[in-house]
């Protein structure tokens, strides 16, 4: 899906190349939203009973074999490769690139190698000791993050002296920019803020009070002051 989000992307940014990838993303995302909330609104879901299963298999075997055509450029180094053309071009590219592989080829393959030995042997000690197969399995489900660490480690230890990204021994993801500034956030606030504001309401005169109305008011506060005050008249 996320391939067919990029190809019409960059179809669309041909005609508009003012237009953000991210604007057209969204309009795909709510065109789309409105398509399937028609179709159940209408009751029109059975039709989803009638997709072929073979249909499906070769769509989704079509987009890993793309997917992966696509990776395999950044996973040996090569650069200069358009990943987003058709799938046997980016094959073909690939093919004629493999002399420039760089080092990122023995970061990228041992990794590769590294997360398919630690499933099989986890397959492996799962089936030989049938008590421990939940352990085994959550360990190889975790494989990632384990495969992930180590190589953040290995790639601290050969560039930790470098001081640009550029410069490292294989690619790296490099500076993250950080967020928004809480004083761009604020200037960008008051930017959108609308410059007309509404009159501050307007207090109501004060009126004078005698001595008559203040000790009413004293006496309907406080009943002992009210008798008082009958006393006294």
């Amino acid at each position: 899906m996320s391939t067919i989000v990029g190809k019409i992307v960059l179809k669309v940014q041909e005609t508009h190349p003012d237009m953000a990838a991210e604007v057209i993303a969204r309009a795909l995302a709510l065109i789309s939203g409105a398509v399937l909330l028609f179709i159940g609104l209408i009751r029109f879901g059975f039709i989803v009973e009638f997709i072929p299963l073979t249909a499906i298999g070769a769509f989704m075997t079509g987009s890993a074999i793309s997917i992966a055509a696509g990776q395999v450029p950044n996973l040996m180094g090569i650069k200069g490769i358009n990943t987003r053309q058709e799938a046997y071009l980016v094959i073909i590219d690939t093919l004629k690139g493999l002399p420039d592989t760089k080092l990122d080829a023995a970061m990228g393959l041992s990794c590769l190698f590294g997360l398919y030995a630690v499933r099989m042997f986890c397959s492996y000690m799962g089936n030989r000791y049938p008590n421990k197969k939940k352990m085994w399995f959550f360990i190889s489900t975790l494989r990632m993050a384990f495969m992930t660490i180590l190589y953040i480690l290995v790639s601290y230890l050969a560039n930790r002296n470098i001081k640009k990204a550029s410069d490292a021994k294989f690619k790296i993801l490099g500076k993250v920019p950080s967020g928004e500034s809480r004083r761009t956030f604020e200037q960008r606030v008051e930017a959108d803020r609308p410059s007309h504001r509404l009159p501050a309401p307007r207090r109501p005169p004060h009126r004078h009070r005698g001595p008559l109305s203040h000790r009413r008011r004293h006496s309907h506060r406080h009943p002992r002051a009210h008798h008082r005050a009958y006393c006294y008249l």
